[in-house]
């Protein structure tokens, strides 16, 4: 018995969710690179811890490993937070770390340093954990420490995604794949902040469905900024510029019309054609499943 053209896509879904997700050998390798940064960075600074508290800590970052960036705070004691301020943490963190790693760039926009390490690249920040678990980390542009409540975002976070069944966070890494394979116009984590915002309303039931949701929910807030919710002083920039702004406006447009010819061709059994509309934004993830 032929299976359901439903059921043919929906298995194509969940098999993109599952080579989407990091595999045990690269997220041994993230933590790998993380214990040699710093075993290096401790023959020259003491009494010193490293977190990752971005995506690879809330597991929304896409396999293959290669181009990401992994987030990383060198955290210290708190008591010496008003003795050091971060451009000075930031440049010795630099000079030291570019002795070891050729291509490490101190990006002022960010107040962050860049370390290229295999096939990607930690961007390092350093910091200091306080008394309530948060961290104090540099505010971008100008030379504070403010408070950062990674920790109780990701919580947050985890939270949503168990309401929706596990369904959220493989939903993240989908629309993440997209701009990646589209040429990764969207910072990721606007990216995760903006489905995040349009699904907290929504419940997802298939990703056809969902990923068709959130196209048409995002195609007016693109080019906005969203409020930190790990600080809401903060923002996490969408485009920066009128050129990308319209580009990717048309693009996110495209991409939610093909969703809808993709669920339109499932609708009428058109399998084939299914498959083909969802190959084009995910290419290479749908080729090679049988209609």
């Amino acid at each position: 018995m032929a299976a359901s053209p439903e059921r043919i896509i929906n298995a194509g879904f969940e098999i993109l969710a599952k080579n989407i997700e990091l595999s045990l050998v690269e997220y041994t390798s993230v933590r790998r690179c993380q214990a040699d940064i710093e075993a290096y960075l401790g023959k020259y600074i003491t009494t010193f811890t490293t977190e990752l508290p971005g995506a690879f800590a809330r597991k929304t970052m896409v396999a293959p490993l290669k181009g990401n960036v992994v987030d990383m705070l060198v955290l210290f004691n708190e008591k010496h937070s008003s003795t050091f301020l971060p451009d000075d943490l930031l440049g010795k963190l630099h000079v030291t770390l570019l002795a070891k790693y050729p291509g490490t760039t101190f990006d002022k926009l960010s107040e962050s340093v860049f370390v290229p390490v295999e096939d990607f690249r930690f961007r390092v920040q350093p910091g200091f954990l306080t008394e309530k678990n948060h961290f104090l980390t540099p505010g971008p542009s100008w030379n504070e420490w403010v408070e950062y409540d990674s920790l109780g975002y990701a919580s947050e976070f985890s939270k949503e995604n168990a309401r929706h069944g596990g369904k959220l966070l493989n939903l993240v890494r989908m629309i993440k794949t997209w701009n990646r394979l589209s040429g990764n116009a969207f910072d990721g984590y606007f990216l995760e902040l903006l489905i995040r915002d349009v699904i907290n309303s929504y419940e997802i039931v298939t990703y056809q469905e969902a990923i068709n949701y959130v196209f048409k929910s995002i195609l007016a807030d693109v080019a906005l900024k969203k409020h930190d919710p790990a600080n809401q002083s903060l923002q996490v920039e969408g485009l920066h510029d009128l050129e990308s702004i319209v580009n990717e406006m048309i693009h996110v447009k495209s991409s939610y019309l093909v969703t809808q010819e993709a669920i339109k061709n499932e609708e009428e059994q058109d399998v084939k054609s299914a498959l083909l509309n969802w190959g084009q934004l995910f290419p290479g993830h749908f080729s090679k499943l049988k209609s």
